[in-house]
């Protein structure tokens, strides 16, 4: 089948690994070189450092608060009162797991709910809110791609993009 990508019977060895990518080797070759710095100036290896306490745009490390460059709270919400203390309510209603996504396992009143308020935001009639990651890419992709559209994937793309191109 033209285009199709070359799968490996399980258990069968891969012509080559993720170790073997460019990008892969370059990246090992300058972590190392970064950690003979650290030993060579008698400095603390920052990668993997435990932070004190809440971690959000700033972070408190080695009794020092420093900007988190990797803080995933763009608005700062992840340290928020509002917000924790919403959390906290929402762990006594539901608990703190689902289960599974909730094709699954079920739906919680908080999907529609959440799916209504952002249908309401954007002005349209309803919106969805998919079960996982790889659904989210596989379905984005495959709607937005279609008849005489050209996808080109690298060999470290995520499978859900490559099941979304194949699904246009």
């Amino acid at each position: 089948m033209p285009g199709a990508m070359s799968t490996h019977a399980v258990g069968s060895k891969p012509d080559r690994s993720f170790n073997d990518h460019p990008d892969i080797s370059q990246a090992k070759q300058l972590l190392d070189t970064m950690e003979a710095v650290f030993t060579a100036g008698n400095l603390p290896n920052p990668f993997f450092a435990p932070h004190e306490g809440k971690n959000g745009v700033t972070s408190r490390y080695n009794g020092r608060d420093l900007i988190n460059f990797g803080s995933f709270s763009y608005l700062g919400l992840a340290t928020d009162p509002r917000v924790i203390d919403a959390a906290k309510a929402a762990i006594d209603t539901y608990g703190t797991s689902v289960s599974a996504s909730r094709i699954v396992a079920g739906q919680i009143p908080l999907y529609e709910e959440l799916e209504q308020e952002l249908a309401a935001i954007y002005n349209v009639d309803d919106a969805v809110i998919t079960p996982s990651g790889y659904s989210t890419n596989s379905a984005l992709i495959g709607f937005l791609l279609g008849p005489g559209d050209l996808a080109i994937c690298d060999s470290l793309v995520h499978s859900s993009a490559v099941s979304g191109t194949r699904w246009s």
